[in-house]
């Protein structure tokens, strides 16, 4: 048996490699996280034996860098162990005492699994590992979006403080819709009567018509906001809409799209969904991780189900 102990790094790993006996066959030696790197490990490991079940792969879950090569050997069929950095802290401290280098370090990793003193990180699933990502970032998401909303309503108060009467919410669908296509009183009160009625009506499902269009021009020629010098305000409203819902629905929406869209209410709340995202499902964290990955499949199902049961009917 090999136990191949690896030092991972973010361009390079280092690599040595003992018997279960201690002795160390493949002193330390360097490979780049690439393609290339991982081919050149392995051709030297092959020179050892042909048999993946000999040799036991052990890395460190040093920050992310481990994921790529921990994927890869997954991939082809070998077994790997992860470990805490916390389990290889006190073998380390006993043999490197004074001096500490890469080589030593994936040295100490080895010993650890031939000592069999460990205990292997549970990694998730390869599927699990994206929305899992996901739901840690969720915090940041939501402060992002956050900030973006208070920079948006901060400019609107200095160019346009009457605009938040207007709505429910300056966020809500039909008044997102206006102030992306008329960001400022100027081009509010310079806009066509048709085609700001268009834009209310189309957003707002016809629930607002040309008597909401006349009432916000003439509510945009009272304003009493600064004047929006060289443009510079609108622009800065259409560049912070923009990412509000471009960089988040959009990117979001396509990787839900099956329906786990409780992303976006993790970062949009009352945004403009998607007509789709309408129906979208509350589900905590952990109910997220479960359901993520055999959701598309049984919407298959599903589908597939209801397709016969019609086919019947119409028999």
């Amino acid at each position: 048996m090999f136990i191949v102990g690896i030092d991972v790094a973010k361009r390079n790993h280092e690599v040595t490699v003992i018997t279960s006996a201690g002795q160390v066959v493949c002193k330390g030696f360097r490979v780049s996280n690439t393609c290339t790197g991982y081919n050149r490990m392995m051709e030297r490991l092959g020179k050892l034996t042909n048999l993946k079940s000999q040799f036991i792969f052990a890395m460190e879950s040093t920050a992310h860098y481990w994921l790529a090569l921990y994927t890869r050997l997954k991939k082809d069929g070998h077994q790997v162990v992860i470990l805490n950095p916390i389990q290889t802290h006190t073998m380390r401290e006993m043999f490197l005492r004074k001096s500490k280098t890469d080589a030593k370090d994936s040295l100490v990793i080895a010993e650890v699994i031939r000592f069999g003193r460990y205990a292997a990180s549970d990694v998730p699933q390869e599927k699990l590992l994206a929305p899992k990502e996901l739901c840690r970032n969720r915090a940041y998401l939501m402060d992002m979006a956050s900030d973006l909303k208070r920079k948006t309503v901060a400019i609107l108060d200095r160019v346009f403080p009457e605009y938040e009467t207007l709505f429910d919410s300056v966020f809500c669908k039909t008044a997102l819709a206006v102030l992306t296509k008329y960001p400022t009183p100027d081009k509010l009160s310079r806009a066509q009567l048709g085609k700001l009625t268009e834009v209310l009506q189309k957003s707002s499902n016809g629930r607002f018509g040309e008597w909401k269009a006349r009432e916000i021009k003439e509510l945009a020629r009272g304003s009493f906001g600064v004047a929006d010098c060289e443009g510079v305000y609108s622009t800065l409203i259409q560049l912070f809409l923009e990412q509000i819902l471009d960089y988040f629905l959009i990117k979001l929406y396509n990787l839900f799209r099956y329906g786990l869209l409780s992303p976006f209410r993790m970062v949009c709340r009352d945004f403009i969904l998607p007509e789709t995202c309408k129906p979208c499902l509350v589900l905590s964290f952990f109910q997220f991780a479960k359901i993520i990955v055999p959701y598309r499949a049984k919407r298959g199902t599903t589908t597939k189900t209801t397709e016969k049961k019609t086919d019947g009917l119409r028999k």
